[in-house]
């Protein structure tokens, strides 16, 4: 995952680039274009040199500003399961509800 001032400095220059279209489009994030982000972040976090739990944190795309005008779409469908057919789908399937449990923090640990 990149560092959320990437980000920010992308929509600096869309903005730029498209005020010049139309001055109106500065005052939108991104220049009022539809930009797509794909990630998880449960998976990956930004890498802060030297940097504690904080300043990973807030070096995250969620702690931006810029976050607010973000609409969060979630995949619910695993498509590639659906074209696997009786045993191995079942077993596909067992292991990625196995996933999602450990990425929400549901799956029972042994200590």
């Amino acid at each position: 995952m990149q560092d959320r001032k990437a980000f920010e400095a992308l929509d600096r220059s869309i903005r730029d680039i498209m005020g010049r279209v139309d001055p109106e489009n500065a005052k939108y994030p991104f220049g009022n274009k539809i930009i797509v982000f794909g990630g998880d972040f449960r998976q990956v976090l930004p890498v802060v040199k030297r940097g504690r739990r904080g300043d990973i944190v807030n070096a995250s795309f969620n702690r931006s500003p810029l976050w607010r005008d973000v609409v969060v779409l979630r995949l619910v469908t695993n498509m590639r399961i659906q074209t696997l057919t009786g045993d191995e789908q079942k077993e596909a399937q067992e292991f990625s509800d196995f996933l999602i449990r450990i990425g929400e923090g549901t799956e029972k640990t042994y200590t």
